[in-house]
């Protein structure tokens, strides 16, 4: 053990070097760190006529729009003047986007569809005493949308199919909160705004799939174990509703992209990595079809399926030094926007 004296300590502070206040690295003001971005979640709205985003009014998040091509002339669509609006996407209704908002701070998320030419917003959900969650767009059904809604039992979200034009809803799914004593954790819908399977979080700790008989009955499709059970993920449908993409980690040591025939349960490999599971994937607007998907070792890093969207790729990994992704498409594919995400900027 060492022991100093109480004059070994005091020559020490007398030697160390002084520190002046002006040469002290200054503190990082507390708006760079919580105010309000300049610009957030860019987004295209489907046909390609507008291009949206959040940006402070007054010092409160709004949407606003321009149309594409033409930043210049973006105003704002919204005018929340307490808190600010976090959420927000397009619809496949002409002009018409959804954006998410709550009533101070108290987490009952509402809905609103709002019509950005007109700035008119009809609140699809109208009860401040729940809580909705979008679940289903669909370039299928422009009209129409999937919403949860806790409204019948706080614990459970039922699903309702809500009308953009009209808010008129119908009830599309009843939560039968379990099944088979296991609790219901989620639905899976597909672009036909169909009901494909019910998601349970399993008593062992993993994850099971049921799907849906025409008498209401529930049948066991898949059991994911406790030890696969946050690495196994349904991802989506092709455009044929047929096959099945999904995240699979089971029997390996990290996750594997596939794709699974539904009928005959046969699943064939698509794409994995040997050191990273994989994450997001990068699916064409209209045909459905993978075309990308994004493994995360060191850096995320793509691994193109598509040759068709290779040269695009390529390109995009020389615009800037970060990790991209592509937060919006149109529908005929002409248009994208892209994210980068840097460690040295915004």
């Amino acid at each position: 053990m060492f022991r100093y004296s109480c004059l070994t300590i005091a020559a020490a502070l007398l030697l160390a070097p002084v520190v002046l206040a002006e040469d002290r690295v200054p503190l990082i003001p507390r708006d760079i760190l919580f105010g309000n971005p300049d610009k957030a979640q860019t987004r295209l709205s489907p046909d390609g006529r507008w291009i949206s985003f959040l940006a402070p009014v007054n010092g409160v998040l709004n949407v606003w729009v321009a149309p594409v091509g033409k930043l210049e002339q973006a105003r704002p669509v919204t005018s929340e003047t307490r808190r600010g609006i976090h959420q927000h996407n397009w619809t496949y209704a002409p002009d018409t986007l959804l954006y998410l908002q709550d009533q101070d701070g108290d987490e009952n998320w509402q809905i609103f569809a709002l019509n950005v030419v007109t700035c008119e917003a009809r609140n699809l959900i109208d009860n401040p005493k729940v809580t909705a969650r979008l679940q289903q767009l669909s370039d299928r059904h422009p009209n129409e949308l999937i919403v949860g809604i806790n409204d019948r039992d706080p614990r459970f979200h039922d699903l309702w199919k809500v009308n953009l034009l009209d808010g008129r809803k119908e009830l599309f799914a009843l939560n039968p909160g379990k099944i088979n004593d296991e609790m219901v954790g989620g639905f899976i819908t597909d672009e036909d705004l169909k009901l494909r399977f019910i998601a349970t979080a399993a008593n062992d700790g993993g994850t099971a799939v049921y799907t849906v008989d025409d008498t209401g009955g529930f049948k066991e499709y898949d059991r994911v174990g406790f030890e696969d059970a946050m690495a196994t993920d349904i991802v989506g449908f092709d455009a044929s509703g047929k096959v099945m993409y999904l995240i699979d980690s089971r029997g390996r040591d990290t996750a594997a992209l596939y794709e699974l025939d539904l009928a005959t349960r046969e699943k064939k490999f698509i794409a994995d990595h040997p050191r990273a599971d994989a994450g997001a994937v990068f699916v064409h607007p209209t045909t459905r079809a993978i075309q990308a998907v994004s493994f995360n070792h060191k850096r995320s890093e793509w691994k193109v399926i598509d040759p068709s969207v290779q040269a695009d790729f390529d390109y995009l990994k020389t615009v800037a030094d970060g990790d991209f992704t592509v937060t919006s498409r149109t529908l005929d594919d002409s248009k994208w926007t892209v994210a980068y995400i840097l460690d040295n900027g915004p």
